[in-house]
């Protein structure tokens, strides 16, 4: 039997709506159309999610309830056809309840935001797990929560007609047309079945049934008008496999392409017709680079509206009195970080809503505003992304902190410690504050984790608190693990690679322009600039330093160092690589490179020999 034929004896079992013969039919339905469709909803259910926390603020916002309202009824709509009678239930009294909002005779608010979180929850559990569809302990409990959130016995759904069409997209029967699949004097006498003898029925079911086209034609033709509805824009869907795919190949055509220019040059010298042939050629391959991430950027829109929706749900649980916000979720970055990106975030709001904001009572006795405030800002900045969490709560409690790593015998007793020292030690493996456990993480929980994930997408975490004024946490990330253009530098006999973008310059000391401290050189003068030494002794734990050859000035937020080498070894493009294990405790390291020697060269992070581990 062909995939057209038991699509076909799928819908009409369920037009006719005959048990028996849709159990025994279950089974057939096109597994690409089934992924399609769990693809498509949970797209839809993203933009529910973000157009309901923006109803829960703009309750009279018109055109969030027309988008809610399309949402639901697109969702519906192609449920039908892929045999999910109970998504297509959930969202059909979901798209009921918006067509009240739409006609005003429901009003919009927190209560109503709340059902279309749930029935969004519901559907997006159903296509993470289509079997669950079939077990009758969840049915059971859909049936009866639908019951109760929908206050279906009350009846405030009897005089409400549901609009079973769409606003804006054009009618299904002229796309079919428009696509060659039917003709006008076919849909006119559809329409008017549709009016005598099949009301229940939408038309591109009777359509079916009539045997004027096939199940897969009303499919396409549904999936057009979604897109008519919300996009004007060309676009394919390509697979995210296929994209990272790509990316990974380009990376290693770039390795292979740096090995044989090195290779070339050393033969042939600089002053060749090949090696101009050649250089032509790698500036397509960067281009086709940049192509290929731009393809994997994605912006932190949808990252930011699963945290907002967490830190409503985690507010609500504990009943505070908080203002959530999100900045910069426009910002664009590798998708493969998104991905790695949503665990410690969840972790950082979670830890702010449930310690780092004071109770009500607490914040008044301290003369703050009964509401406090959580913002999470993600801005671009020197090729890195910045996402900051910030909270105007009771900072952390560096005494406590400390006790706390006494107890567990996680510090050194005879050493001192600052403040800031002290709060770092939150990222500890085996910290917490917290004396019982709960359902909501305590200050502390799981800040380790948030350290060791951040390491390994190549990030950083910052913390900064003030006690009675709040706590930040900065996360710096990579934008993306594709190229970078690098100054390749000689410390000590090691390759070692520095973003080209933090270079100033490069010069060759002379004797008079150290500046010595105790003996030991410390500064260099570069004309009026008296500029502190990177100590690479300290740097990499060396037993001696040796006599610097040449200088590196590098620049940070208009600051400067100088970075004594061996050698500079050149510029290139290089690929970007996450740190091994063995380098992540590191913090000199921000990534590594191969070259095109194929030895492995660690990438320095700026920042870094910016702070005191850097210094002498």
């Amino acid at each position: 039997m062909s995939d057209e034929k038991d699509i076909d004896d799928i819908v009409k079992s369920f037009l006719e709506d005959d048990d028996k013969n849709r159990d025994q039919n279950e089974n057939l339905v096109d597994e690409e159309f089934l992924n399609d469709f769990i693809q498509e909803a949970t797209e839809h259910i993203e933009n529910i999610e973000i157009n309901a926390l923006i109803l829960e603020k703009e309750p009279g916002n018109e055109e969030v309830i027309n988008s809610l309202f399309r949402s639901y009824h697109t969702v519906k709509g192609l449920a039908g056809f892929v045999d999910q009678d109970l998504i297509g239930k959930i969202a059909h009294q979901t798209e009921t309840l918006l067509d009240g909002c739409r006609k005003k005779t429901i009003k919009a608010n927190k209560n109503i935001v709340d059902i279309i979180l749930t029935s969004s929850d519901y559907i997006k559990k159903i296509c993470e797990n289509i079997s669950v569809a079939k077990d009758t302990n969840f049915l059971k409990e859909i049936e009866s929560h639908l019951e109760v959130i929908f206050n279906a016995e009350k009846g405030i759904f009897n005089d409400i007609t549901v609009e079973l069409k769409p606003e804006n997209p054009p009618k299904l029967g002229e796309i079919l047309i428009e696509e060659k699949k039917i003709n006008q004097e076919d849909v006119d006498k559809i329409i008017e079945k549709q009016k005598t003898e099949h009301p229940d029925l939408k038309f591109g079911q009777i359509a079916v049934k009539e045997k004027k086209v096939e199940a897969k034609d009303v499919i396409q033709a549904t999936r057009i008008q979604q897109a008519k509805a919300s996009i004007s824009e060309d676009y394919m869907r390509i697979s995210t496999d296929k994209v990272d795919s790509l990316v990974d190949m380009v990376g290693e055509l770039v390795i292979s392409q740096s090995l044989i220019e090195q290779f070339a040059i050393s033969q042939l010298g600089t002053d060749n017709i090949f090696i101009a042939n050649f250089n032509r050629m790698s500036r397509i391959t960067k281009d086709l680079q940049n192509l290929a991430m731009f393809l994997r950027m994605v912006p932190l829109k949808s990252t930011f509206q699963k945290i907002t929706r967490i830190a409503r749900d985690t507010i609500n649980e504990l009943g505070k009195n908080i203002e959530f916000t999100t900045s910069g979720d426009e910002t664009e970055i590798d998708r493969v970080i998104t991905e790695k990106l949503l665990d410690p975030l969840v972790h950082l709001v979670k830890n702010a809503i449930s310690h780092g904001i004071e109770s009500a009572e607490d914040r008044i006795k301290a003369g703050k505003p009964p509401k406090g405030v959580i913002k999470v800002n993600a801005y671009n900045k020197r090729g890195s992304i910045y996402i900051e969490i910030i909270d105007d709560g009771g900072g952390i409690n560096t005494e406590r902190v400390y006790q706390k790593a006494l107890e567990k015998g996680l510090i050194d007793t005879s050493k001192e410690y600052s403040d800031k020292e002290i709060q770092e030690f939150i990222m500890l493996p085996g910290f917490s504050t917290v004396e019982v456990a709960n359902k909501i993480s305590g200050r502390g929980v799981g800040m380790d984790v948030v350290k060791t994930e951040i390491q390994k997408i190549g990030g950083k975490v910052e913390l900064n608190s003030i006690k009675g004024q709040g706590s930040s946490f900065v996360l710096k990330i990579p934008v993306n693990h594709a190229i970078m253009n690098g100054t390749v530098i000689d410390i000590e006999g090691s390759n070692y690679i520095l973003p080209t973008i933090n270079v100033k310059q490069i010069l060759q000391p002379t004797s008079d322009q150290w500046i010595f401290m105790q003996g030991i050189r410390s500064m260099i003068k570069v004309r009026e600039d008296i500029i502190p030494l990177v100590s690479i002794k300290k740097l990499f734990g060396k037993s001696r330093e040796e006599e610097p050859v040449l200088i590196v000035i590098i620049e940070l937020d208009q600051k400067y160092k100088a970075l004594p080498v061996r050698n500079v070894v050149g510029r290139q493009e290089v690929v970007v690589k996450s740190v091994n294990e063995q380098f992540v405790n590191l913090g000199y390291v921000s990534g590594m490179s191969i070259l095109g020697d194929g030895k492995v060269s660690l990438i320095l992070d700026i920042e870094n020999l910016f702070t005191s581990e850097g210094e002498r």
